[in-house]
């Protein structure tokens, strides 16, 4: 029996972007503090625009694949990053898919077996 809750779907893809967005903002906000208190640690050092898109490369290797959590001295740091990989991995596809795709997931329709969409809900589900 149908709920009739077709009318609360814009709210609910606007509370979802709402949800990513605000702390996102934050984050941006404390990462630009940081950077602007490093760069100028004792002084009055400018460092040059240039030098930060050279250094794009770098950022985004170290988000991506977090090589240095495997610089980590303990027992098994080797365990932990991959923990870590799959876990941040594992976020990004599920942040990208619910900002993204959320209007062609959110449906009572029931797709055949041969669907991405129906593919995609059993591989998220698997524990």
């Amino acid at each position: 029996m149908p709920m009739g809750v077709e009318h609360m779907f814009p709210l609910i893809v606007y509370f979802t972007i709402f949800i990513y967005v605000v702390p996102a903002v934050l984050l941006m906000m404390n990462a630009l503090a940081m950077m602007h208190r490093s760069a100028t640690y004792g002084g009055n050092s400018k460092i040059p625009i240039a030098f930060y898109f050279s250094e794009l490369k770098t950022l985004f290797m170290h988000g991506a694949v977090q090589i240095g959590f495997i610089d980590c001295t303990e027992e098994k740091p080797n365990a932990r990053w991959t923990n870590h990989f799959f876990l941040v991995s594992g976020f990004i596809v599920i942040s990208i898919l619910v900002l993204f795709f959320l209007p062609w997931f959110q449906t009572d329709k029931i797709y055949p077996l041969y669907h991405p969409q129906r593919w995609l809900g059993i591989l998220l589900r698997l524990p």
